[in-house]
Order: C-alpha cells, then structure tokens, then sequence
C-alpha cells in the first residue's frame, strides 16, 4: 500500500509541477526602451550599412507616394508604386522642383547600386550616414512641398 500512495504523490507532485512549468519557465518580457529615429538608424548601420541605406531610401518613399496620392497620380491604398515614373510627373506638375527631382534620382540610383551589388559590403557607416542626411532632406523638401502632414 505504501507504494500506491507513493505514485499517487508523485502523479500530484508532476501534475502540480507541470502547471507550474511554463510561468516558472517563461522569460521575463522587458520592454525596450522606444527608440528615436536616429537610434534606430544607428542599430541598422551597426549590423548592415547596406541594408541602412535601404532603411532610410524608404523615408523617401514613402513620403514621394503620400505626395502622388495628393496630386492625382496615384491611387490611395495602391500596392505597387515606380518613384522613377512618379518623380518627372511631380516636377512636370510643379509639385517639387528640379533640384528635389534630382536629388531623388541621385538618391534612387544609389539604392540601386546597393541593390544590386554584387558580394555585399559596398556601403561604408560613413557612407550609410552620408545618404541618410540627403534622404533626409529629400524628405523634408517633399513635406515642405506639401508631400507629408
């Protein structure tokens, strides 16, 4: 009889642990501290500054459809969106001028080289830095342009 009672213990011990198990077990969630804009970009230039580039390209983007979707040229909620057609339309309009045109072209041909570059590691920190302040302008000259609110 003392061995039955043993299981029945041991069944109520398991059972008991294995309630237990997965808030012992869970990891403790700390929230990250909200990162600034700026922050954010270094952590993307720190692990990849090609893929920094691309991050801070999409500023650009972004803020070049919220201005075709004002104009006209594009309809809100599109999926698929060409800023080599969308810029010339917008200059064309009056919408930005031919130095913003510019730069956003300079800019797009910058992400394509980091796109399509072959083995990587084309784009220094400095670098990625460097097209993170025109992407910056660029963007401010779209808002400044009405493009984002």
């Amino acid at each position: 009889m003392k061995y039955k009672d043993i299981q029945v213990e041991f069944e109520k011990t398991l059972e008991k642990a294995e309630a237990e198990a997965p808030r012992a077990l869970a990891p403790k969630i700390v929230p990250e501290p909200e990162l600034t804009d700026e922050e954010r970009f270094a952590r993307i230039v720190e692990l990849n500054p090609s893929s920094a580039v691309l991050a801070a390209w999409s500023d650009v983007e972004v803020a070049l459809k919220f201005m075709a979707e004002q104009a006209g040229i594009q309809s809100p909620g599109r999926r698929f969106f060409y800023p080599l057609s969308i810029v010339p339309k917008l200059e064309h309009m009056g919408r930005i001028n031919h130095q913003t045109s510019a730069l956003i072209d300079d800019l797009r041909v910058l992400r394509d080289l980091v796109i399509h570059a072959e083995g990587g590691g084309v784009v220094s920190a400095e670098d990625a830095w460097r097209f993170k302040r025109l992407a910056d302008q660029a963007v401010a000259e779209l808002r400044d342009s009405g493009a984002t609110e």
